[in-house]
């Protein structure tokens, strides 16, 4: 009687041996599966029953293969290299390649081909890391084509998976090293990860802004108007992510007489960019309405320094001859 499922037991063995042997030399890595596989088939010739259990009894005997691919690199001298830079950064590009300029998916190439040089992984952990966003992608594409029209209900929910996909593959091949991988190298992955994600998050998020008149420059945590008669400073910001992204500055000299608000110096538009995103600033412009008023104008850009995720952001501020600031609220 022969095992129904002997072959597939088999290969499924051999493969996860071929797997743990993989840091072998190859002629070295050929000898040693010729050998398992002669011995299992001098095993199952022995039996007078060859059934399932038969086979996995003597699959058990000739031991797990981690444990034989072990037992060869003492034999053998070849020393288990642990995870290293490659594998930091593989995992890095592939886990945020949605954030880093997903189109074209740069990222997740570079990831990939960093993942196939790696011997730190098994054939097995590496296709599930390397093609599960690649399946996840082109899901989307046919469900883009199908859906047509409609395709905007579904934007939000496939952007999140072109984000949450690739972070969900890196952390599986990240769970796969285990311990191999040092305390050190997980603290700077965290740190690492912990910038890619605060990058586009901080730079998408509502803007804040605010702007105050002073006699000779801004006043510390307090915001007043000009006397009936009087020149000074207006300053205006317009924050990003808490200001932590950056801000767009501005700041012209002003004189208000006879119930107009006179331009004197300015406007100066600048940027004041964080270490997450790089703030871009257009010319100020500025007007003097029909009461008497001057509006000042702001326009500017924060775009993620580790990804394309960027905000645009216009402000208007009008002064009036009361000396009171009227913008957007803060």
């Amino acid at each position: 009687m022969t095992a129904p499922h002997a072959a597939q037991i088999i290969s499924g063995y051999m493969a996860r041996l071929q797997d743990a042997l993989s840091t072998l030399p190859r002629g070295r890595r050929d000898e040693i599966l010729a050998e398992i596989e002669e011995h299992i088939a001098s095993a199952r010739a022995e039996l007078r029953m060859d059934t399932d259990a038969d086979v996995l009894e003597i699959l058990d005997r000739v031991g797990d293969p981690a444990e034989i691919a072990e037992e060869a690199r003492h034999r053998f001298g070849v020393p288990e290299r642990g995870p290293g830079p490659l594998e930091i950064a593989a995992l890095l590009l592939i886990g945020f390649s949605g954030l880093i300029y997903p189109i074209p998916p740069v990222g997740w190439v570079l990831g990939v081909l960093l993942l196939w040089f790696s011997p730190c992984w098994t054939q097995r952990e590496k296709r599930l890391g390397a093609y599960l966003p690649l399946v996840t992608a082109l899901a989307a594409g046919l469900l883009a084509s199908l859906i047509g029209p409609f395709i905007h209900d579904a934007i939000v929910p496939m952007l999140v998976a072109a984000i949450f996909v690739p972070m969900t593959s890196a952390a599986y091949l990240a769970l796969r090293l285990g311990r191999r991988l040092p305390p050190l190298a997980w603290a700077g992955l965290a740190l690492v990860a912990t910038f890619l994600i605060l990058s586009p998050l901080l730079v998408i998020l509502p803007t804040r802004t605010y702007a105050f008149l002073g006699p000779d420059g801004p006043p510390m945590g307090t915001s007043h108007g000009l006397p009936a008669t009087h020149c000074g400073g207006f300053y205006g910001t317009t924050e990003y992510g808490f200001g932590i992204a950056g801000r767009a500055e501005t700041s012209l000299g002003l004189c208000i007489e006879s119930g107009r608000v006179r331009r004197t110096w300015g406007p100066d538009c600048y940027a004041n960019a964080g270490p997450v995103a790089r703030i871009e600033v257009t010319p100020c412009t500025i007007e003097t309405l029909d009461d008497g008023s001057l509006m000042i104008v702001s326009q500017s850009k924060a775009t993620a320094t580790t990804s394309a995720s960027m905000q645009s952001y216009g402000t208007r501020w009008v002064v009036t001859p009361d000396g009171t600031v009227h913008g957007p609220p803060g």
